[in-house]
């Protein structure tokens, strides 16, 4: 009997039952409490009727074909079939369709449901190979022998990278143990259809020989399999550990109340729209009628090895897609590989794509790559990330550091991005100046640390020199205020026009309507731009302005307005004549 219900994202919001509370535990939160819907079957839904939250696995993303005829793109995922997306010819055709995506007719999703009040799954805790044989000859080599052993599982026939390799020189026959560090990056959730085990005996120069061993094999009850088929002889076993699917749908929790009660924003419209969770997994096939899993699946969870996370804010409904981990695929690098990843199902992560679609139902900041737009546009929900971390009710705390994608999200690295350092992040170093090192205008995941570090002086203040060469020193305002001045700043004075040249007065404004023209926060604002090499710290960066009156001088407010008497604040503009001006005196006090 299946626990899982198929369904469409049409009826997501329409799973009946009454509101209850369930134990979980997440690979990042730990043990958590959870709120979802206990249906009149009995069974445990992850969808939270309160906030209106919805965690489902997600079936296959579209091919290059699929994005085609939808008019839309993504080409971070490559396949063995299509390689990587490098026909920038079809890629721009692509684009340039800009078709709207109805997320309903395209998506199906299965109900993640629970017989039991708990939610978890099982990790990889080890592997025995007990025996191998072909033809009646033992192929597992030993210390004294030349070739060596691979040992890798795969989720299914996958074509993506394995979710665990170990590669042997030195086996020393049998029984192979495969325990502690050497399975330890590989905590990750084995799929109740089975996985396959392969091993491959290779010669000393690492080519595969002949001797090839397969088994596709279940995980039982208890966490323990039992192979014993074609040669091999083995037991693998797995312990209770974190489920991503808890850390999605518990953080959503955190991010919706952090808007909520910090921000006064009702999910992202403002209106209270039902919240879509993803957990994508490649390897799922929905069918015509969607996802059919047995039980226990909440148990036995899945691996896939597609790394990242996106918010696709242009589908409708808008929906945050989350990958399982595993290794970066990277055409570019040698071998093609990159460094390990966790499930990104970080909190950090989630309020960073959940600020995406709060991004586009308001400021419709530009997402595109080669944009300042779509550098600020990250930057922001970077900025709101770390407000929301930083917070002592919904996130980690004060304490937290100024990191999105901590928390082990990459194996061998910190961070995926470090707002106090930009140019230690571990995604791509940063610019932390404007025209700085790491300044490239055709990537945004490079600009947009302009801002992520304004931000971080903003609240934490700070004492250097820029890329410029210009000294600062500055007294922070604390997150509490940061927060709320990135809040307004991005739903009120930013547009799809804003980009570097205009941002500091977005940020400037927000801040008179805050604390008022003139205020410690507003001149705080000024100077940690100025920081960054935007503007100056002594002034706000009106520096010619046309069609003047005609008298020869004249007063101008912060905002450029004109005045008749001169302002408490403000600047003093002298005419040089043919209709422009410069300024001749600032008005500080």
């Amino acid at each position: 009997m299946s626990l899982l219900v198929s369904w469409t994202l049409q009826s997501a919001a329409q799973v009946e039952g009454k509101p209850v509370k369930v134990k979980g535990q997440g690979v990042y939160c730990g043990e958590v409490e959870m709120d979802v819907t206990q249906g009149a079957d009995g069974k445990y839904y992850l969808y939270d009727s309160n906030r209106k939250i919805c965690t489902l696995i997600g079936a296959s993303l579209p091919s290059l074909d699929e994005l085609a005829a939808n008019g839309t793109l993504r080409d971070y995922i490559h396949t063995e079939d299509n390689g990587p997306a490098d026909d920038e010819e079809y890629i721009q055709e692509v684009l340039d369709a800009n078709k709207a995506f109805d997320a309903t007719g395209y998506l199906k999703a299965g109900e993640v449901a629970n017989s039991t009040s708990e939610f978890y799954a099982y990790q990889l805790k080890s592997i025995t190979i007990e025996q191998l044989t072909k033809d009646g000859q033992d192929c597992i080599p030993t210390d004294e022998s030349s070739s060596v052993m691979r040992i890798a599982l795969y989720y299914r026939q996958t074509k993506w990278t394995p979710f665990f390799e170990q590669i042997l020189p030195d086996a020393e026959g049998a029984p192979v143990v495969l325990d502690d560090d050497e399975v330890s990056q590989a905590r990750a959730a084995i799929p109740v259809e089975g996985a396959t085990l392969e091993i491959n005996i290779m010669d000393e120069e690492g080519e595969k020989m002949p001797v090839l061993f397969k088994a596709f094999f279940v995980p039982d009850a208890n966490g323990v399999t039992h192979i014993e088929a074609d040669g091999i002889k083995a037991t693998i076993t797995y312990e209770k550990g974190g489920s991503p699917l808890v850390d999605a749908h518990w953080g959503m929790m955190q991010v919706y109340d952090f808007y909520k009660n910090v921000l006064g924003r009702d999910s992202y419209d403002d209106k209270g729209a039902t919240i879509y969770n993803i957990i994508y997994s490649p390897g799922y096939s929905s069918g015509k009628d969607g996802m059919d899993l047995d039980d226990p699946m909440p148990r036995f969870l899945y691996n896939m090895a597609q790394c990242g996370a996106e918010a696709r804010s242009d589908w409708y409904p808008p929906v945050m897609i989350y990958g399982m981990g595993g290794q970066i695929l990277d055409y570019e690098m040698e071998g093609g590989a990159g460094p390990y990843m966790r499930a990104f199902v970080e909190l950090s992560i989630m309020c960073h794509e959940f600020t995406h679609i709060v991004t586009k139902n308001t400021a419709q900041l530009s997402s595109s790559l080669v944009s300042e737009g779509g550098a600020i546009n990250e930057s922001f929900s970077d900025i709101m990330a770390i407000s929301l971390m930083k917070n002592d009710t919904y996130g980690v705390g004060s304490q937290s550091q100024w990191i999105v994608g901590g928390q082990g999200l990459i194996i061998g690295k910190d961070n995926l991005r470090n707002l106090e350092n930009p140019k230690l992040s571990g995604d791509v170093p940063q610019a932390d100046t404007y025209h700085g090192e790491n300044w490239d205008k055709r990537d945004k995941y490079k600009m947009m640390g302009v801002q992520n570090k304004f931000y971080y002086l903003l609240c934490e203040g700070g004492k250097g020199t820029n890329d410029n060469g210009d000294n600062y020193d500055l007294t922070g305002i604390g997150i509490d205020k940061g927060t709320q001045i990135a809040y307004l700043t991005l739903t009120k004075y930013c547009s799809s026009e804003t980009d570097f040249s205009t941002i500091g007065e977005c940020w400037q404004q927000a801040s008179e309507e805050l604390y008022g023209k003139g205020s410690a926060e507003t001149q705080a604002v000024i100077r940690a731009w100025a920081a960054v090499g935007i503007g100056n710290a002594d002034y706000t960066g009106i520096e010619e302005i046309n069609g003047l009156p005609t008298a020869p001088a004249v007063y101008y407010d912060l905002q450029g307005r004109v005045l008749q008497t001169p302002p408490s604040k403000g600047i003093y503009i002298k005419k040089s004549g043919k209709g422009h001006a410069q300024v001749k005196k600032v008005i500080t006090q």
